[in-house]
C-alpha cells in the first residue's frame, strides 16, 4: 500500500491516484512517518515499511516527474488488519 500527501501532489500539479498511490492523505506529512509507524484508516490498520522512491514509470506520466517526486513519493506500508476504507475517513497514528 502506498500513502502519499495530497499537498505534495498538488504542488507538482499531479491528480490524486495518478502516481499509483492507494491512499492520498490530506493534512499529514506522510514523508515524516517513521518505519514501523502504525496507521489506521477506516477499519483497516497498516504498518509503514519503507520510503517509496520514485521510479522511471513516473516519466510516463510526465517527463521530469521522477526527479520532481524525489522526497515526496510517499511511504509504503503492509496491511496488519484488513477492513473498509472510504473517501473522507480519518487517518490516525495510534
Amino acid at each position: 500500500m502506498l500513502f502519499v500527501a495530497a499537498e505534495d501532489l498538488e504542488a507538482l500539479g499531479v491528480d490524486p491516484g495518478r502516481v499509483r498511490e492507494n491512499f492520498t492523505v490530506r493534512g499529514a506529512d506522510v514523508m515524516s512517518w517513521p518505519i514501523g509507524q502504525k496507521v489506521v484508516a477506516g477499519t483497516a490498520e497498516f504498518e509503514i515499511t519503507m520510503v517509496c522512491d520514485p521510479c522511471e514509470l513516473m516519466e510516463q506520466i510526465r517527463p521530469g516527474l521522477q526527479a520532481e517526486l524525489e522526497g515526496r513519493r510517499g511511504m509504503l506500508a503492509r496491511v496488519l488488519k484488513t477492513g473498509e476504507v472510504t473517501v473522507g475517513d480519518a487517518i490516525t497514528l495510534p
